[in-house]
């Protein structure tokens, strides 16, 4: 079996960080995990304000952007008015923590871009090549052990989704007093009676599925995000009132 590709141009790219830290320094490398931080911070207040994580996701990546591009601007200004002889000039401790810095960074980049080419739908041709080639490489292995099933939000974003899979769920999350309201929305009751919506949900044609126009109409509604929020917050605990309460199968005649 051929060396994954995926696995030659990771390390092509790890060793551009290297090179690309050492010479612009630890200030220069600090900028994008800077800014990152910045509006992570931001994110979490405007997801604590509103209850809609996907609003905030959007200004965290939003903003990420923005502050980066102004923070380059501005330190190329700055550099601008010192001296010609002395603007290359990095001191030596400077390049090795930013070439630490830019590998830590773009590697994190890099797995991320890793994990989002294998969550589309398989593609055909070309893109399936791809994809295939991405499963097999010891870089996505290590993203996956790593990160993917080390991280407890992910793990339970995914079971928060689920639970439109099973009718017998929504059932007993729905008799509570809590989320009965969430549940009997004619937004969410369009939503999970959708047999396109489910389609892409077992396919995990994310793709598709966060174009629907029923999933724009519940992002934008607040209060319901807000419920989805608890909802998924009471997911990740086990916590649920009507468990007790649900149909027992096995007891059933």
């Amino acid at each position: 079996m051929p060396f994954p590709f995926t696995d030659i141009i990771v390390c092509i790219l790890l060793i551009q960080c290297l090179v690309a830290g050492w010479h612009r320094g630890v200030l220069r490398a600090a900028i994008g995990p800077l800014c990152f931080t910045i509006s992570c911070i931001a994110g979490i207040i405007s997801f604590d304000l509103s209850g809609n994580i996907i609003k905030a996701c959007t200004l965290t990546a939003v903003g990420t952007v923005v502050l980066t591009v102004v923070g380059t601007i501005l330190m190329l200004l700055g550099r601008a008015t010192v001296e010609k002889q002395y603007r290359g000039y990095v001191f030596w401790p400077s390049r090795v923590l930013g070439s630490i810095l830019t590998l830590l960074w773009q590697g994190l980049i890099t797995a991320a871009i890793i994990l989002l080419l294998t969550l589309f739908p398989t593609g055909k041709g070309t893109f399936k090549i791809v994809q295939d080639d991405i499963i097999r490489s010891y870089a996505y292995r290590w993203v996956n052990l790593n990160i993917v099933e080390k991280n407890t939000t992910l793990r339970n974003l995914i079971t928060s989704f689920s639970i439109f899979k099973n009718p017998r769920e929504i059932l007993r999350y729905s008799s509570t007093e809590e989320f009965g309201d969430f549940f009997f929305d004619p937004k969410i009751v369009s939503l999970y009676s959708d047999p396109k919506f489910l389609y892409n949900l077992n396919t995990g044609n994310y793709a598709q599925f966060m174009t629907d126009p029923d999933i724009k109409a519940i992002i934008h509604d607040d209060e319901l995000m807000r419920k989805f929020t608890k909802l998924t917050k009471r997911i990740y605990a086990g916590k649920f009132p009507a468990e007790e309460q649900a149909p027992d199968e096995e007891s059933t005649p």
